[in-house]
């Protein structure tokens, strides 16, 4: 799952959102800086996620730390992830939707990136988890 975070998001997630606050910012500057910050948000969650990810590989490698250390971390991510994802659906597509135009929607459409698929990369790919966690959860 921290692989997951640290890698989907950014590659396709947020580099769409980023391009789309960055129009709002052309179109509508005051109604975009009432949404918040989305850029900055994404950079703190950027943080956010490496140190959750230290944390776990600091138990996973059997290192001593206290418990509720991780699990008050765990439960702060789960948070601010939470609630990025509320201010994005409250707030920030809502105002992209009524503000932007077609032609603006198109110059989005242009820049962006269409690299690999995360879910189909590598070894097995966030699909082949997902599949490995059904498995495991069916075995029970």
């Amino acid at each position: 799952m921290i692989d997951y975070f640290k890698g989907y998001p950014d590659a396709y997630h947020h580099p769409l959102e980023d391009i789309v606050y960055s129009q709002l910012l052309k179109a509508a500057p005051e109604r975009a800086k009432k949404v918040g910050d989305l850029l900055a948000d994404h950079q703190a969650m950027r943080r956010d996620i490496a140190d959750l990810a230290t944390a776990l590989d600091t138990v996973r490698l059997e290192a001593e730390l206290p418990r509720d250390n991780i699990a008050q971390k765990i439960e702060a991510f789960v948070a601010m992830y939470r609630g990025h994802m509320t201010a994005e659906d409250e707030r920030f597509f809502p105002v992209a939707a009524e503000v932007l135009t077609p032609a603006d929607w198109d110059d989005i459409l242009e820049k962006l990136d269409d690299g690999p698929d995360l879910f189909f990369r590598g070894k097995e790919g966030f699909e082949g988890l997902r599949k490995r966690l059904l498995a495991f959860e069916d075995s029970f």
